[in-house]
């Protein structure tokens, strides 16, 4: 595939190494010294040039472009980057990510032919929401059209000739030791091997039962460190979950910010002189 990438900071230059494995890529950027780290290190082709300006994607060496990324820290860039490049190529596809999350994102996907909108704070607030819904998981991955997850558990004592007894659940594989391999029906599993299970929610939590033996206790009162876009976004994903939260911040403007978006369903702590006597004061013990 040709595939341009908008954008040469930590994520592009990830994104980049990955897909130049069996892909053209281009990477463009106006930070020479991203730029060169990238060169450095990945046989790819880096352009120093305005994403937002038409002219630089004029001289490139592709006829088409299958696949274009854009995810600068600039949220007005990428969109705009993702309209000026349909003036030059016939796109396939158009990925961007956007730091704030805009309730009609399906609108900006229809007008502007974007296929895929990637908001990383949304991703991380209902990973952590997910991840305490189910206490003893190590991770959780859900899938569109279906209730069906995949979760991973660590096995916290060696079980011999372990059995799935729930024809609603498969075991996927098993990393031991940082190997993966896939299971047989009948297997020996041993003290943190982690077991990956692909199936309906609540069967695979009984499952880990089993295998976690730790009194792990669900998880209600959290405290969230932070009055900014992600703390905020964090903490509006525990509400939804049903968890009693309590967000702290020192600037008085972003507390007044967060009791606004969250409408009151968190208490709003606002730390002007410290943390020394905070977790007595306002009952976080």
């Amino acid at each position: 595939m040709n595939i341009i990438i908008a954008g040469a900071g930590k994520v592009g230059f990830n994104l980049a190494k990955t897909l130049s494995i069996g892909h053209n890529v281009i990477i463009i950027d106006q930070n020479d010294k991203a730029l060169r780290r990238i060169t450095d290190s990945i046989d790819i082709l880096a352009i120093n040039g305005d994403v937002e300006n038409v002219k630089t994607y004029i001289n490139l060496p592709y006829t088409n472009v299958d696949l274009f990324i854009a995810v600068t820290n600039i949220d007005n860039v990428n969109l705009i980057s993702s309209l000026i490049i349909d003036n030059v190529f016939n796109v396939g596809r158009k990925f961007i990510r956007l730091q704030k999350h805009f309730y009609d994102d399906k609108i900006i996907k229809e007008r502007l032919n974007i296929q895929k909108i990637i908001f990383p704070r949304k991703l991380a607030s209902a990973s952590i929401a997910s991840l305490l819904s189910y206490p003893k998981a190590n991770n959780i991955k859900s899938f569109k059209y279906t209730n069906y997850k995949l979760m991973s558990i660590k096995v916290s004592n060696n079980i011999k000739n372990f059995k799935l007894t729930s024809s609603d659940i498969i075991i996927v594989g098993i990393e031991r030791d940082k190997k993966f391999f896939i299971s047989q029906k009948n297997i020996n599993l041993e003290q943190n091997d982690l077991v990956y299970f692909f199936g309906i929610d609540k069967n695979i939590c009984q499952i880990s039962n089993q295998l976690e033996i730790s009194n792990k206790k669900q998880i209600q009162k959290c405290v969230v460190f932070g009055g900014e876009d992600l703390g905020i976004s964090i903490s509006k994903a525990l509400i939804n979950i049903g968890k009693d939260v309590k967000l702290i911040e020192q600037n008085y403007e972003l507390c007044k910010k967060a009791d606004e978006i969250l409408k009151g369903k968190a208490s709003i702590i606002n730390l002007k002189y410290g943390t020394t006597t905070l977790f007595e004061d306002e009952g976080l013990n």
